[in-house]
């Protein structure tokens, strides 16, 4: 399956996001600073990075700013509860998803990006 990783500042919605996301048989790593996650990033580039945007450290906009721009580019799903989700579209973010949000939902934007064509 897919190496995905989840920059989500709130553990207990982290912890869920991480736990769907193995159940469907991904390999993840997870951080809840956005420089950590621009670290693991720069040590193993994900096939798909799915970020808040509300991070301590680095926000979520210049995460996938950063991420938009490398080589091999990720794809990027970008979640939030606040009004900023359509400015993450214009950043980079291939696909959005609001809080909150289900499995179900979560599974398929995911099965979405990484099954499109790059």
């Amino acid at each position: 399956m897919a190496y995905i990783l989840v920059l989500e500042d709130d553990p207990d919605i982290r912890k869920i996001v991480v736990a769907y996301l193995r159940s469907a048989g991904h390999e993840v790593a997870d951080s809840g600073n956005g420089y950590v996650g621009c670290r693991l990033m720069d040590a193993r580039m994900p096939d798909l990075l799915i970020a808040d945007l509300a991070l301590p450290a680095q926000d979520g906009l210049q995460i996938i700013f950063l991420a938009h721009g490398r080589t091999p580019r990720p794809k990027i799903l970008a979640m939030s509860g606040g009004p900023d989700l359509e400015v993450a579209k214009e950043l980079g973010a291939d696909e959005l998803l609001e809080k909150p949000f289900k499995r179900a939902q979560l599974l398929a934007a995911v099965e979405r990006l990484l099954n499109s064509a790059s």
